[in-house]
């Protein structure tokens, strides 16, 4: 990750610059670190400081104010050679340090020459209780019995309490910011619900716009899907196939959206962990198709519209960072186990919708009940109820495809709902409110300031962790995955392990449902992804939900076991039953969009040049394991 603090050194340009402010969600001033040049940049820009030596351990944004004033300790005797004790002592009596203090600070500094060496090292036990466990023991009794309690005492009243008990116990007496912290690191509305009952948890209904633990921008996330009130139609015929679905995740405090998925799949675990990936990611990648997309469609109307001369709008969305919680419903997709291991991954702490109290989920639902209401203004809305709809025929007035769906999304959250005034933020913009947020905090957070940007390679990890996961073994062959058949030689060294006696381990591998063309091995020591392409090289490209299909179709065909050969041959009768079909029906034309849905996902990463082919087709023969290249 990129830390964009003040004081940070990033290169820019191939150059290296200090970050002095940051100025905005999209902008930082830096600093020229050769000439001393003062410049504004765009936060996508910068990129990692190039290391010009040994590795030097980087210090914490707060401790770089920390390291310049050990420098000016030390900076009048680094002049000083012959350098006497007289002299160190005199200056250590005058910084008010001592003499050995000096001396350290001194050896680090002539031994790396950088001022950051200077800074604090963090401390082996940091954010650990340094209380004996007995003394731990009284505060979490005290704060159960007595101050999560209907009687409501105050945390001076608690201290007092567990101070009574441990003196009686005589144990060492804690502070009052030890009992404190105690109580901080408690849930907010488990705390609350404990104090004050269940009904002071509905800020929704007491409060306006509030919700527990929501002081800063991404402290809690919110995300649902919705099937959305519209037909689309497919890009070639122009008929209708059927309604979308959506997957869109809104920062709780700032009500910026900041992340969505469309699909023609049902909602899933790939929806929730799609939506939640882009909401952590820097948009840019994602704009820069969507950008050209509508630079052509503004080209093409001023064809027929000359009149209508004006230039497309930038798509602009200036949201990413990690969620400190993200609240969803009890759907099943986020029950699961692989979206609390992908979040646990990246500390992400996920809590499910308390059931029968929906004012929890009340900005997830709201900005639902808008996009609703933004989609009845379109051609081919299908209105909230047949009331509405009356006589209305959706599906003959559908004219926007998946992908015009898609972009008018897009330009609709990023250009229209986070700019706009918002009514639950007193007449502010989302986007204005997320700013101040990160930037200026309020008088419930401080600033938290930027996040950290990702680099390439860590935002296609991050891509790929938030795929479905599943535990395999290597074998000969390579790892099997529902019948189908993956292989590169980076999996040698790990066959090679087996093939030594060693047990079978299994291993954590991804792949996207979507495209199926190869999963992604994870190298627990290496900390990195390998892309395993298919072992058969017969296989076309396809999705999980065209696999089912052919387990269908072969198991008709065959009527017995079906294996991989089997498959192949199935898919191949059904491309050119495909190709040569003539009467397009409604359903034919939908999956012929998700397929093109699905092919259009640009793998996020791809597989290393291989040296051998696949052991099926070879002779069997011994495999020599080999140096891995990272």
């Amino acid at each position: 990750m990129l830390d964009l603090s003040p004081g940070t050194v990033l290169c820019f340009q191939s150059r290296a610059v200090k970050v002095v402010r940051q100025h905005d969600l999209e902008q930082l001033l830096v600093k020229d670190m050769e000439t001393g040049q003062l410049r504004e940049v765009a936060v996508h820009a910068l990129g990692p400081a190039v290391e010009t030596g040994g590795p030097t351990p980087r210090p914490r944004p707060a401790d770089l104010e920390d390291a310049l004033l050990r420098f000016d300790y030390i900076a009048p005797l680094l002049n000083l050679h012959p350098r006497p004790k007289s002299a160190v002592a005199a200056r250590a009596q005058e910084v008010g340090a001592s003499v050995a203090t000096l001396y350290r600070l001194l050896a680090v500094y002539e031994n790396n020459l950088q001022t950051a060496t200077l800074a604090r090292r963090p401390r082996s036990d940091a954010g650990q209780s340094r209380q004996q466990p007995e003394v731990l023991a009284v505060i979490d009794e005290i704060i159960e019995t007595k101050y999560l309690s209907r009687q409501q005492p105050t945390v001076t009243k608690t201290h007092q309490a567990i101070c009574e008990r441990c003196a009686l116990l005589k144990l060492s007496l804690p502070s009052r910011d030890t009992v404190s912290r105690r109580i901080q690191a408690l849930s907010p509305m488990e705390r609350t619900r404990r104090r004050r009952g269940r009904n002071a948890t509905e800020p929704g209904r007491a409060l306006r716009g509030s919700f527990p633990g929501a002081a800063a921008p991404l402290d809690v996330v919110q995300i649902d899907h919705t099937e959305l009130d519209i037909m689309i139609v497919d890009e070639f015929e122009r008929l209708e196939i059927g309604r979308p679905f959506i997957t869109v995740a809104i920062d709780v405090m700032s009500r910026a959206v900041v992340g969505f998925h469309i699909s023609l799949d049902k909602p899933s675990f790939m929806s929730a962990g799609s939506c939640l990936a882009q909401s952590m990611l820097p948009k840019e990648r994602f704009l820069a198709p969507r950008q050209q997309r509508l630079n052509k469609i503004f080209a093409e109307v001023q064809k027929y519209e000359p009149e209508d001369d004006g230039p497309p709008p930038t798509l602009r969305w200036p949201v990413w960072g990690r969620p400190t919680k993200i609240h969803v419903d009890n759907a099943r997709e986020f029950r699961g186990k692989m979206l609390e291991r992908s979040c646990q991954e990246y500390g992400i702490h996920v809590e499910l919708r308390p059931v029968k109290r929906p004012w929890f989920g009340g900005h997830i639902e709201r900005l639902m009940g808008t996009i609703a209401t933004e989609l009845h203004d379109l051609p081919g809305t299908t209105f909230s109820n047949p009331q509405r709809r009356s006589d209305y025929k959706s599906q003959k007035r559908a004219v926007l495809t998946f992908d015009e769906l898609d972009l008018w999304l897009t330009v609709f959250f990023a250009g229209v709902y986070n700019q706009r005034p918002h009514s639950g933020l007193n007449g502010e913009t989302p986007i204005a409110v997320f700013r101040r947020g990160l930037l200026e905090g309020s008088a419930e957070a401080p600033p938290k300031g930027l996040f950290p940007l990702p680099t390439p390679e860590e935002a296609l990890k991050l891509q790929i962790d938030f795929l479905p996961s599943f535990e395999v073994t290597v074998q000969r062959y390579g790892i099997r995955l529902e019948t189908i058949t993956y292989y590169h030689e980076v999996l040698a060294p790990f066959l090679a392990l087996r093939a030594l006696g060693k047990p079978s381990e299994r291993y954590i591998v991804r792949r996207d449902p979507r495209d199926l063309s190869q999963i992604y091995f994870y190298d627990l020591e290496a900390g990195r992804y390998y892309a395993i392409p298919f072992a058969d090289k017969s296989w076309h490209r396809l999705s999980v939900w065209e696999l089912r299909q052919l387990k269908k179709l072969a198991k008709s065909l065959k009527g017995e076991q079906v294996k991989e050969p089997d498959l192949i041959n199935a898919q191949r009768t059904q491309n050119r039953l495909v190709t040569h079909s003539k009467n397009t029906t409604r359903q034919v034309r939908r999956e012929h969009t998700k397929r093109r849905g699905h092919q259009a996902v640009e793998p996020p990463l791809t597989p290393e040049p291989s040296l051998k082919a696949s052991p099926m087709e070879e002779e069997d023969e011994l495999i020599v394991p080999f140096r891995v290249q990272h």
